[in-house]
């Protein structure tokens, strides 16, 4: 009966360490979230996929003067050309001569798929066919091949093949997915895209080709742990919004040690306010598309407002 009873406990060791479920939705297209950038060559290589991996990356480093960000918003500048987008990440690259892009996607029940980009001052690469980045259900070590098109042919092979921790310099994360895409428009052009994410974001993007990557890795507020004000409570209330250009933010709990960031939609900082329980009266005179960003102790999230003066 003992040796019944540890095995039993064995095979169920067994299944939970290697056990992962099936990817079935893409939770983190929901809030805003800052990422920094890199570019260098990555050591160790990311291409390990498996069962429990770990992949370290607590080397990495951004230029403090080069930041990107990734927020997620309902409309963008270019909404007419990606009427279909219902998820936007907007990137801004001080130091590439303050270059602003916002990648555009659309996301349902069946999958997510990237539709093209626009370029703030430049203009829009509107793909002719859309690449699918995932498929719902997606299953640990399947895959699937699609076509796109954005000035050629591209074939773009897809496949879920890791699950486990990931080491950035600044957290660890556990129960992470690791999504690779293999992309070519010819045997010898080749791009690696690799995609870490758990149930609620985004955590890790690298583009790879040759000896050079592009990497974009969640900022967080500090090194142990990672904390959203996201389902933890704390009522957080901008008004009116949209604003004719001025507006108020009302926090419920007067404890907190918290600050009040707004940015536009090119990452400049606007506004900066600290350590209040209400935000009254704060005025901005340009219209557009703002995002506030809400310190409160360790915990951050972002709202966004929209000035239509």
């Amino acid at each position: 009966m003992k040796i019944k009873l540890t095995l039993l406990i064995l095979s169920l060791q067994v299944f939970v360490a290697y056990s992962q479920s099936n990817i079935t939705n893409y939770n983190w297209v929901t809030g805003v979230h800052r990422y920094d950038y890199t570019e260098a060559t990555i050591n160790p290589n990311p291409v390990a996929p498996g069962k429990n991996v770990t992949w370290d990356f607590t080397t990495l480093s951004s230029d403090p003067a080069d930041s990107v960000t990734f927020q997620i918003s309902g409309s963008t500048p270019f909404t007419a050309d990606f009427s279909n987008a219902n998820v936007v990440w907007s990137e801004y690259r001080k130091a590439d001569n303050n270059r602003t892009v916002l990648w555009h996607f659309y996301k349902n029940q069946f999958g997510f798929e990237f539709l093209g980009y626009g370029e703030v001052g430049v203009g829009t690469n509107v793909y002719s066919s859309g690449k699918t980045m995932l498929k719902f259900p997606f299953v640990f070590d399947s895959s699937f091949v699609d076509y796109y098109s954005s000035g050629g042919s591209y074939k773009s092979t897809v496949k879920y093949d890791g699950y486990g921790t990931l080491k950035l310099p600044n957290a660890t994360y556990t129960n992470v997915y690791r999504t690779t895409s293999i992309d070519s428009s010819s045997p010898t052009k080749v791009v690696y895209y690799y995609e870490w994410f758990d149930a609620n974001r985004r955590i890790m993007f690298m583009r790879k080709q040759s000896n050079f990557s592009a990497t974009y890795f969640l900022r967080t507020p500090n090194k142990t742990s990672v904390n959203t004000i996201e389902n933890s409570g704390i009522d957080i209330q901008v008004y009116p919004n949209p604003s004719l250009g001025t507006f108020n933010i009302n926090l419920s709990d007067a404890t907190l040690n918290n600050s009040i960031k707004v940015y536009d939609i090119t990452g400049q900082l606007i506004l900066q306010d600290d350590s209040k329980l209400s935000y009254e009266n704060m005025s901005i005179p340009k219209s557009g598309y703002y995002f506030i960003e809400i310190k409160l102790n360790e915990q951050i999230c972002y709202k966004r407002l929209v000035i239509t003066n």
